[in-house]
């Protein structure tokens, strides 16, 4: 039997993660997040993130704007 059939191939996954912040230096807060994305290099590989952009809240209103990205990354199994 050939090692193509005993042995599971290893599968690519790609992600989107959406995140945002309203408090503190959101600036600050979205880099810290893609920094410790990157940081998990033993598991994922960063493959790309979005422009920033700014959107008003939703539901609850009465708060500050927040700074939004999206950020993709690969992993195998």
């Amino acid at each position: 039997m050939s090692d193509a059939l005993t042995s599971p191939s290893p599968m690519e996954h790609t992600v989107a993660i959406a995140v945002g912040s309203n408090i503190g230096d959101r600036y600050a807060n979205l880099e810290n997040a893609l920094r410790y994305l990157v940081g998990m290099k033993d598991v994922i590989s960063v493959s790309g993130t979005s422009f920033l952009y700014e959107s008003d809240p939703m539901y609850v209103v009465d708060q500050d704007k927040f700074l939004n990205c999206a950020i993709t990354v690969r992993w195998m199994i």
